[in-house]
């Protein structure tokens, strides 16, 4: 499981939020060359507000951060709203 946070540090209040959390789930099926995930993206009250899938993903000839790129991108398509 890949779990990626991005986080607000108010330079006003000294607080810590998190704005947004992103996690990545090994469905278990796939091949050793390529892995299916689901992802979640949540909000700060933790509320999902995007769900998906990655399929046939080449889990050995790209690195993690090529798959988070991947769900953003899937999750938020260019031009969409």
């Amino acid at each position: 499981m890949i779990i990626t946070e991005m986080k607000l540090h108010s330079a006003i209040t000294g607080g810590i939020s998190t704005l947004v959390k992103i996690r990545i789930v090994n469905t278990g099926t796939g091949t050793l060359a390529r892995g299916n995930y689901h992802y979640t993206i949540s909000g700060r009250n933790g509320r999902h507000m995007k769900v998906g899938y990655i399929n046939n993903w080449p889990r050995n000839s790209k690195t993690p951060l090529a798959l988070l790129q991947r769900v953003i991108n899937d999750a938020y398509p260019k031009g969409a709203k």
